[in-house]
């Protein structure tokens, strides 16, 4: 029987109002890596160049919150991907804004994204060259997908108020911003030259 829209609970509220409300920021983060040649050395290398600039910056900002898993953040992982491809990790020109975000909208970005790693494997395995199909620990690791069905369930028991569930929305769209800057900011890095710390 189809619930009514009075009957559903304030879990599916939720997941719709991030879905709904973060769509353009998500469309853009998707549309940016989209264009990335992943088969490529250069390509890879800024996907995994851009990965590292935002986790690195998200890392700073997550916090635990009651209930809820906090997604691993493979920095390792990456880190050992760029070594493979002699890229040397990135880092901030001028780190994004540093205001708090909800730990529930970061990691609504951050586990869903694990949702969309199976089409950049599928292009990633594509490629001929040998050093950049040697670089897949982190492509690897988006693999587990619990974080995300932890994330569903984890939602479904929480108790969160319509003030919360903004700033919910709004941290997911900063989160968001977070991965489009560190692709501008790997990009002009590739465009000008390396810079090192």
């Amino acid at each position: 029987m189809k619930r009514s829209d009075s009957d559903r609970g304030q879990a599916d509220t939720l997941r719709d109002a991030l879905r709904a409300q973060t769509r353009e920021s998500h469309h853009r983060v998707d549309k940016l890596i989209g264009a990335l040649d992943l088969t490529s050395l250069e390509g890879m290398s800024d996907f995994l160049a851009t990965n590292y600039l935002a986790y690195s910056s998200v890392k700073e900002r997550l916090k635990p919150y009651e209930g809820f898993t906090l997604p691993l953040l493979p920095l390792d992982e990456i880190e050992a991907d760029l070594g493979v491809l002699g890229r040397t990790v990135p880092r901030w020109r001028v780190p994004p804004f540093g205001e708090a975000m909800h730990p529930v909208g970061m990691i609504y970005v951050l586990a869903g994204s694990r949702l969309g790693a199976t089409v950049l494997r599928q292009k990633w395995e594509q490629g001929e060259c040998g050093q950049v199909r040697q670089a897949g620990r982190f492509l690897d690791s988006l693999a587990d997908r619990t974080c995300w069905t932890g994330f569903l369930r984890q939602v479904a028991a929480a108790q969160i108020g319509d003030m919360e569930r903004i700033d919910i929305v709004d941290s997911a769209n900063a989160c968001f911003a977070i991965f489009e800057a560190a692709y501008l900011e790997v990009t002009r890095e590739t465009a000008n030259g390396p810079i090192q710390s």
